[in-house]
């Protein structure tokens, strides 16, 4: 009899070892697993507040200094496409620059200061012919996903602004032979057209 009741003491003993362990084990679990509520990639809405300022401070900055005219206006005339450049690369219809910086240096640089290396963009050149909506990838780094921050600044070119494109002399916009941004049909003097330049983030 006393070795049986020896015997059950065990079994009970080791019982509560096993349940403690399991326990222990199931709360090292739930503690390891953070659930945020960007788990399922949709952003926060606070992340998305802090992007779209940012965006939006980066656009206005360069639009102040000039940058956002000076890459609508990055031509190259022969080709009727953007110039290439030897910090960006050659550009390439629907996919932009290669190296996915911008050919003006300060707006390259600022984007690339500003975004984390875990933050995708695209910029782009939107603009109208008078009968379509046309756009130009500036830099495409692929398809936005749902959750999307997108700012914009809106620029006018004009027909007697130099052409920012290096090595091309005092070529302007309106004497450019095939502008990358055409004359907006219905523009009048010498505006030439109005482009968006946008940027999306996610």
């Amino acid at each position: 009899m006393v070795g049986s009741d020896d015997r059950g003491q065990a079994y009970t003993l080791e019982s509560l070892i096993a349940a403690l362990l399991l326990v222990t084990a199931v709360l090292f679990a739930l503690q390891s697993v953070v659930i945020t509520p960007t788990s399922a990639g949709a952003l926060d809405r606070d992340v998305q507040a802090q992007l779209e300022q940012e965006s939006n401070d980066v656009l206005v900055t360069a639009a102040n200094e000039g940058e956002l005219s000076r890459l609508a206006r990055f031509w190259d005339c022969s080709t009727g496409t953007m110039a290439s450049d030897s910090r960006s690369g050659p550009w390439a219809e629907n996919q932009g620059y290669e190296n996915d910086i911008a050919p003006v240096a300060d707006l390259g640089e600022s984007l690339n200061r500003t975004f984390s290396e875990g933050t995708r963009y695209n910029l782009l050149l939107v603009y109208n012919n008078g009968t379509t909506e046309n756009m130009t990838r500036v830099i495409y780094q692929g398809t936005p996903g749902d959750e999307v921050v997108s700012t914009s600044y809106m620029i006018t070119l004009t027909d007697r602004q130099q052409i920012t494109a290096r090595g091309v002399g005092r070529e302007t916009v309106g004497s450019c032979a095939n502008p990358v941004i055409p004359k907006y049909s219905g523009s009048s003097g010498n505006v030439w057209n109005v482009v968006e330049v946008r940027l999306v983030l996610w």
